[in-house]
C-alpha cells in the first residue's frame, strides 16, 4: 500500500479508508456504504474525529475477524446514529 496523506483526505475519504483498514479488505466501499458514510457525517455535523472514535468501538478489527467475512455497514447503522444522538455536543 502506498503512502497516504492522511491532511489531504476529505472526511468521507477517511472515513471510508479507516473502515477499509478495519475491516481489512477492499480497495474501495460501495456506493451504498459510501452514502451511510455521508449520512453519519451529517449526524456527527462533520465531527470526524467522534465518528472514528464510535466506528472503533462498533468494527471489528481485522484481526479479530480474520476467519469472518466483514458485516455489512447497515448493520451497525442504527447503533451509530444512537451514539451520535447521544454523544452530542
Amino acid at each position: 500500500m502506498g503512502y497516504m496523506d492522511l491532511d489531504q483526505l476529505s472526511s468521507n475519504e477517511l472515513v471510508s479508508q479507516f473502515i477499509l483498514e478495519r475491516q481489512g479488505r477492499g480497495l474501495c466501499l460501495p456506493y451504498k456504504d459510501l452514502s451511510l458514510v455521508q449520512t453519519w457525517l451529517q449526524a456527527s455535523n462533520h465531527d470526524v474525529n467522534r465518528l472514528l472514535l464510535i466506528l472503533s468501538d462498533l468494527i471489528p478489527e481485522k484481526a479479530k475477524a480474520l476467519n469472518e467475512r466483514p458485516l455489512p455497514l447497515k448493520v451497525y447503522h442504527k447503533r451509530i446514529l444512537e451514539r451520535l444522538k447521544t454523544n452530542q455536543h
